[in-house]
């Protein structure tokens, strides 16, 4: 595929998504007779918190989860028994809509409790501090320590009915929408987006098939620039392969 034809993809997809947001809010506005019992695919604009079945799940602190000394005699014998290391998610990790497992942290000394916050496939990583960017958890990227620079939109059950999580994923990332976030953040210690605010969001009233139609573009998009990045990296290997000869050389 060409340049040309990838940026025109890109468009094609922004077009679509930022057509059917504009399409919500005019059935907004229009109010609630437009939106009749006899139309089930529709459903009414929703705060986040009330949701059935959707959850918003902080992330926590990775320094208290810290040993504070690793020579301390261990006295527990499960803590004796070696354990994974933990895998934390990094502002870095989080990019174009995905999780770059690649650019996750891994820190031996913390030992976070078992009920986490960790990803589960189908989750949302929403960023809560700037760039406020958010993600999809897919398949083969669970078991990650949220911290709490992140939260987890968690959709199950009936909100699964209502909202598509790839769909989610592409709206908060919207321009407009990130900006909407943007402005809403406060706190004392650096602008923060809280939960609260986060429970306070509306997402728009799209049909659940229009919705699975562009999260199906959100997804396509996030695959081509995964594939990007992937491709970049390994250019980068052959430069600098093609160049070590020469060091050689100079450091003879």
């Amino acid at each position: 595929m060409t340049n040309v034809s990838v940026q025109s993809f890109f468009v094609l997809i922004f077009q679509y998504v930022q057509t059917a947001v504009v399409q919500s809010r005019q059935n907004v506005s229009e109010g609630a007779a437009r939106r009749t019992a006899h139309d089930p695919a529709r459903i009414r604009p929703m705060r986040i918190a009330d949701i059935e079945g959707c959850t918003i799940i902080p992330g926590r602190s990775t320094f208290r989860y810290r040993r504070k000394n690793t020579d301390d005699e261990v006295t527990d014998e499960a803590s004796k028994s070696p354990k994974p290391e933990c895998l934390i998610l990094r502002p870095a990790a989080i990019m174009d809509g995905y999780i770059d497992m690649a650019a996750l942290e891994s820190d031996p000394e913390c030992r976070p409790p078992d009920d986490g916050p960790f990803t589960q496939a189908g989750d949302i990583i929403q960023e809560t501090m700037t760039p406020f960017a958010a993600a999809y958890v897919g398949p083969g990227e669970e078991g990650v320590f949220v911290p709490n620079s992140c939260c987890v939109i968690r959709l199950q059950g009936e909100a699964l009915d209502l909202y598509d999580p790839m769909f989610i994923v592409g709206y908060l990332n919207l321009t407009t929408v990130n900006e909407t976030l943007r402005r809403r953040a406060s706190g004392p210690r650096g602008i923060t987006l809280r939960k609260s605010t986060l429970e306070n969001f509306v997402l728009p009233d799209t049909p659940i098939e229009r919705q699975r139609e562009i999260g199906q573009l959100v997804n396509a998009h996030i695959e081509q620039q995964r594939t990007r990045r992937a491709l970049a990296h390994i250019e980068d290997k052959i430069i600098l392969a093609s160049y070590s000869p020469a060091q050689e050389e100079v450091q003879r």
